[in-house]
């Protein structure tokens, strides 16, 4: 018995770290919460349903649909909605990064419309620092 257990937590040691490592990797695959609202926003804009200002749904249940935190889904609405987020060479990287993922997830279901609309998103929020008029 006394030679089973250090066997036992040497296997518990080793599938817990595999375990950790796959739910890195799927965390890595993920769109960020901004690309996400992103392409929530468009899609919604384009269905012609109400963005999330002033429409039915809560940012909570937006939160739950989409996987999120409600704290990250709501910081990413703002920064998009609201063209604010803490202006710094790291977020400016990520906004871009998420207008970019965002375009190609419209591009490769061929949604031109998609990516039109959301051109037109970034140039306001990236180029001229404003809420985007949708």
């Amino acid at each position: 018995m006394n030679e089973f257990v250090p066997l036992l937590n040497n296997a518990i040691e080793t599938l817990s770290g595999d375990y950790l490592k796959e739910i890195d990797d799927v965390k890595k695959a993920q769109y960020s919460a901004t690309t996400i609202v992103l392409i929530h926003i468009v899609t919604n804009k384009l269905a012609g349903f109400p963005i999330l200002e002033g429409g039915r749904v809560s940012k909570d249940e937006m939160a739950k649909l989409y996987g999120i935190s409600e704290r990250s889904f709501h910081d990413a609405l703002n920064s998009v909605l609201n063209a604010d987020w803490k202006q710094s060479k790291r977020m400016d990287t990520e906004m871009a990064d998420a207008f970019k993922k965002a375009g190609q997830y419209f591009s490769a279901i061929g949604n031109m419309r998609a990516v039109s609309l959301l051109g037109d998103i970034q140039t306001d929020v990236l180029v001229s620092k404003k809420p985007p008029a949708i």
